[in-house]
């Protein structure tokens, strides 16, 4: 199956493969120190400068988390937590943030179908496909009921109650859903070269620098 126009560059790569390098890059970043974090977050920031998007989502999204930032400094003076300590942390958070974001905005569920078809022929691994789709496909149903439950109860355990009870409703539409997307991905699409290269040169600089730290 060959790549259809509307992919964009990184949504070409194979998904088992960004995921591997993304794991590989919270590992190393875990047992790194600061400046050779600094490094790995300014070539990671580097890699994804071809797609401004991903840019955008991630500033949204460290918005989003700013209050937390925030507590987590406030935090940090309360108890006379050394700033160097604390600045390390946020940085490895936002770091892996962006990774995050980088993943999320450029997988698709048909990606990951396509991707993975070869494992449909064991039926265990299928089964986890499906769960795996189902409950991606089931996410924004449940954000959803929450943004409507939540403006009609100030209760957190009615909102609960009433989110998931009514989410509920949509559990055979999104079971059909999935079924429906597994049975259009049925075959692997293509390895395309160029896009899965440049990933492995992001995973060449990771060892590089942690080598040389």
């Amino acid at each position: 199956m060959g790549i259809t126009v509307n992919e964009s560059f990184f949504e070409q790569q194979n998904t088992f493969l960004k995921a591997f390098i993304i794991f590989i890059g919270i590992v190393i970043s875990a047992s790194v120190d600061f400046y050779t974090l600094l490094i790995i977050f300014i070539f990671t920031l580097l890699y994804v400068i071809i797609s401004p998007y991903i840019y955008f989502r991630w500033l949204k999204t460290i918005l989003i988390l700013l209050p937390l930032y925030i507590s987590f400094f406030i935090f940090g003076i309360i108890f006379n937590i050394p700033f160097n300590q604390h600045s390390y942390v946020a940085i490895k958070i936002t770091y892996i943030l962006l990774l995050s974001v980088y993943l999320v905005s450029t997988t698709s569920i048909k990606a990951f179908l396509t991707d993975s078809a070869t494992l449909s022929k064991n039926i265990y691994l299928n089964k986890f496909r499906f769960f795996l789709v189902a409950t991606i496909c089931f996410i924004p149903i449940l954000i959803e009921q929450f943004e409507t439950v939540i403006k009609k109860h100030k209760n957190i355990f009615n909102i609960i109650n009433h989110t998931v009870s009514q989410s509920m409703y949509e559990i055979k539409r999104v079971e059909m859903d999935a079924l429906k997307k597994l049975e259009n991905s049925s075959i692997r699409r293509r390895f395309v070269i160029l896009p899965n290269l440049y990933m492995l040169l992001l995973l060449l600089i990771y060892f590089i620098v942690f080598i040389v730290k």
